[in-house]
């Protein structure tokens, strides 16, 4: 079937992959737990630049 890239998944799919909490991964990219908490629900092609910038290298 289809692959797609880690742009259609939602944030929760990849830190969950990788075994990170929703603070876990707050710290390391240091923003807040809240905002971490409200883009969980969003694909990660959904996200700002900015945002995404600092969360890629983790995801």
């Amino acid at each position: 079937m289809f692959k797609w890239g880690k742009k259609h998944k939602s944030i929760r799919e990849l830190r969950r992959k990788r075994g990170f909490t929703a603070n876990e991964l707050a710290i390391l990219a240091k923003v807040d737990t809240v905002d971490i908490l409200k883009l969980d629900d969003l694909k990660l092609k959904d996200i700002d630049k900015e945002m995404k910038s600092r969360l890629l290298p983790y995801l």
